[in-house]
């Protein structure tokens, strides 16, 4: 029954997927996290994560592409193996799980952090700055959020969490190590609220700006996005951008589909995404991302 609605879900968009393409057509399959591999409980989708685990067996090269910060990347890499690679931090960070040391990393320039400490004092906003190694959090409320969820999801982020009081204090610890800020996440107490900094932020700066969530929207340098992450890792492994297939659902996701050969929206992607998309697959609870693969790979062992 699951492999009959996969047949009949998945619709392409704005490319003809045919049978007739081998499986040597893609060499790499990069996959997001959040609402992409993790269902909706944050757990990696098995039948996803085993489809996966075959294709490295078979010499394809996969890759986690999240917004999230490089030890998360790497943590659920290396459920799939040792040879995974990760982007992180939206394009900003990019290792392989096998070597504890970034391949490429694109970090903010001191105009950058200052350009957006100003934004965020004029209206009263509490960034988060992730470094290579960690994560400053100005907000107390904040900070005991992202420790209860690091505990509650069982993720392993609750020693690089940083708590620092107050505007002075975290531009201060900042400008002093801003040459290790990869990535800046706004959460914002209201969708309206978070409209206009949106808008007030492409605007006004040159910041690469992505709206992840109702409440959140997070900033890298410019042109630093999840494609200039694969780009840069393709290029390493020789591997063209017509022989990719990448997975996502989310705003930051927009740029890798379009620069992938093939672009696959989860079914739970919201519609914009669906829409730039080649094909749309079922959903991050669902078979979405075994199904598509299915179509183009040999997954037996």
């Amino acid at each position: 029954m699951e492999a009959y609605r996969a047949e009949n879900m998945i619709e392409n968009n704005a490319a003809t997927i045919t049978a007739s393409q081998t499986e040597n057509q893609y060499q790499m399959v990069c996959v997001d996290l959040d609402g992409t591999l993790l269902n909706d409980q944050h757990m990696p989708n098995p039948s996803a994560v085993a489809a996966l685990k075959t294709l490295v067996k078979k010499g394809v090269h996969v890759v986690v592409s999240t917004g999230r910060h490089p030890v998360d990347a790497r943590f659920y890499a290396s459920q799939i193996d040792q040879s995974a690679y990760y982007i992180a931090a939206n394009g900003a960070a990019v290792g392989k799980v096998d070597s504890k040391e970034l391949q490429f990393a694109q970090t903010m320039d001191a105009k950058n952090l200052r350009q957006l400490a100003a934004f965020s004092v004029q209206y009263d906003l509490h960034p988060i700055y992730y470094s290579e190694t960690y994560i400053y959090i100005e907000s107390l409320g904040v900070y005991l959020f992202h420790l209860f969820n690091n505990i509650r999801f069982k993720q392993f982020l609750s020693k690089r969490l940083v708590y620092v009081p107050g505007h002075r204090r975290m531009q201060k610890r900042i400008l002093r190590d801003h040459a290790g800020i990869l990535k800046i996440v706004l959460f914002i107490n209201s969708p309206e609220k978070a409209d206009a900094v949106e808008r007030l932020l492409r605007e006004q700066t040159t910041l690469e700006v992505a709206r992840t969530f109702k409440f959140t929207i997070e900033l890298t340098r410019n042109g630093v996005h999840k494609a200039s992450g694969i780009a840069q890792l393709s290029k390493q492994l020789g591997v063209e951008s017509e022989q990719i297939m990448a997975f996502g659902d989310s705003d930051n996701d927009v740029q890798m589909l379009a620069y992938a050969g093939c672009g696959v929206a989860m079914g739970n992607a919201a519609e914009h995404v669906k829409a730039l998309a080649d094909v749309t697959t079922l959903d991050n609870n669902g078979e979405g991302i075994r199904a598509m693969l299915e179509r183009h790979f040999d997954l037996s062992d």
